[in-house]
């Protein structure tokens, strides 16, 4: 039954639990030993398998957004800025620009591909918020 690999999706956060249990205006906790087949028949929630089939997917879409945002942090993490004194300008100089560049358009790019999708929205701000860092780390580099 699709319903069932829908409930069983541990993609499943919180808040979508809540929209689960607001939608079928019924309390239960799936964690239950007790809480079998039966359970959910008794529930009669066979009526909402396509809401609860499509919360399921926005739960998957947000945890795949989310895991492709925290990979762009990953990387910005790892990265090494190197820089150099420089003794005709009297300044230190940032090396291995290539590296620094491909970062920056990979990252903008994924990100700008995350601010595209239509499951951002609890996401949006996150997103955002590295897409701001990234275009400001570009500025400085320019």
């Amino acid at each position: 039954m699709p319903i069932v690999t829908a409930l069983r999706n541990d993609k499943l956060q919180e808040n979508h639990w809540a929209l689960i249990k607001n939608m079928i205006k019924k309390e239960f906790d799936i964690t239950q030993e007790d809480f079998l087949l039966k359970s959910l028949i008794d529930l009669d929630i066979i009526q909402f398998q396509e809401e609860i089939t499509s919360i399921s997917t926005k739960a998957t879409q947000e945890a795949n957004l989310k895991e492709q945002i925290e990979a762009i942090k990953f990387t910005w993490s790892k990265i090494n800025f190197t820089v150099e004194w420089d003794e005709k300008c009297e300044c230190y100089m940032l090396l291995a620009l290539d590296d620094i560049y491909t970062a920056l358009d990979e990252s903008l790019a994924n990100l700008n591909m995350i601010l595209g999708s239509r499951f951002v929205a609890p996401l949006r701000q996150e997103a955002e918020t590295q897409k701001n860092l990234v275009m400001l780390l570009s500025d400085m580099l320019d």
